[in-house]
Protein backbone atom coordinates (compact mmCIF):
# COMPACT_ATOMS: atom_id res chain seq x y z
CA UNK A 1 0.00 0.00 0.00
CA UNK A 2 1.38 2.91 -1.03
CA UNK A 3 2.00 6.20 1.45
CA UNK A 4 0.17 8.58 -0.01
CA UNK A 5 2.97 11.86 -1.36
CA UNK A 6 5.92 9.20 -0.65
CA UNK A 7 6.32 8.49 -4.72
CA UNK A 8 7.02 12.27 -5.44
CA UNK A 9 8.89 12.83 -2.15
CA UNK A 10 12.59 13.26 -1.89
CA UNK A 11 12.99 12.34 1.46
CA UNK A 12 10.72 10.13 4.34
CA UNK A 13 11.32 8.43 7.50
CA UNK A 14 12.10 5.45 8.35
CA UNK A 15 8.52 4.58 8.85
CA UNK A 16 7.17 5.85 5.52
CA UNK A 17 10.87 3.90 3.98
CA UNK A 18 9.31 0.49 5.73
CA UNK A 19 6.20 1.33 4.81
CA UNK A 20 6.74 1.92 0.92
CA UNK A 21 9.88 -0.48 0.16
CA UNK A 22 10.10 -2.89 3.40
CA UNK A 23 13.19 -1.83 4.57
CA UNK A 24 13.96 -1.88 8.60
CA UNK A 25 15.28 0.74 10.65
CA UNK A 26 18.30 -1.14 11.38
CA UNK A 27 18.81 -1.80 7.41
CA UNK A 28 18.44 1.57 6.10
CA UNK A 29 21.06 2.69 9.31
CA UNK A 30 23.49 0.00 7.96
CA UNK A 31 23.15 0.89 4.34
CA UNK A 32 23.56 4.41 5.34
CA UNK A 33 27.13 3.70 7.17
CA UNK A 34 28.18 1.96 4.48
CA UNK A 35 27.61 4.68 2.07
CA UNK A 36 25.35 3.05 -0.05
CA UNK A 37 22.03 5.38 0.48
CA UNK A 38 21.96 8.71 1.73
CA UNK A 39 20.47 10.56 4.80
CA UNK A 40 19.97 13.73 6.82
CA UNK A 41 19.11 14.79 9.97
CA UNK A 42 16.33 17.75 9.99
CA UNK A 43 16.87 20.13 13.37
CA UNK A 44 15.25 23.03 14.02
CA UNK A 45 17.86 24.55 15.45
CA UNK A 46 21.40 24.53 15.13
CA UNK A 47 21.88 23.69 19.19
CA UNK A 48 19.16 21.36 19.27
CA UNK A 49 20.13 17.73 20.39
CA UNK A 50 17.92 15.73 18.68
CA UNK A 51 16.73 15.87 15.02
CA UNK A 52 14.76 13.54 12.28
CA UNK A 53 16.57 11.38 10.32
CA UNK A 54 15.10 11.50 6.81
CA UNK A 55 16.25 8.87 4.07
CA UNK A 56 16.69 10.25 0.21
CA UNK A 57 13.75 7.95 -1.20
CA UNK A 58 15.54 8.40 -4.75
CA UNK A 59 19.12 6.50 -3.06
CA UNK A 60 16.94 3.96 -1.93
CA UNK A 61 15.40 3.52 -5.17
CA UNK A 62 18.61 3.30 -6.89
CA UNK A 63 20.27 0.92 -4.17
CA UNK A 64 17.01 -1.21 -5.09
CA UNK A 65 17.40 -0.95 -8.96
CA UNK A 66 21.80 -1.93 -8.68
CA UNK A 67 20.72 -5.26 -6.49
CA UNK A 68 17.66 -6.40 -9.18
CA UNK A 69 18.84 -9.61 -9.98
CA UNK A 70 16.78 -11.76 -12.20
CA UNK A 71 15.26 -15.43 -11.85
Amino acid sequence: MPIEGLDLAEWGTAEQIFARFGITRGTLYKLVKGGRIKSTVFKTRDDARKGVRLFSVQSVREFLEANVTSA
